[in-house]
């Protein structure tokens, strides 16, 4: 959890949730 606040901020952790569930809505749309 250190590793991990240390390297990214609350707001960039959550575009990157936010940008992995939209790729996988993409992938779904198209299988």
């Amino acid at each position: 959890m250190y590793y991990n606040n240390k390297k990214y901020s609350k707001g960039f952790s959550l575009m990157e949730v936010v940008v992995y569930v939209a790729l996988l809505a993409v992938i779904s749309v198209f299988v």
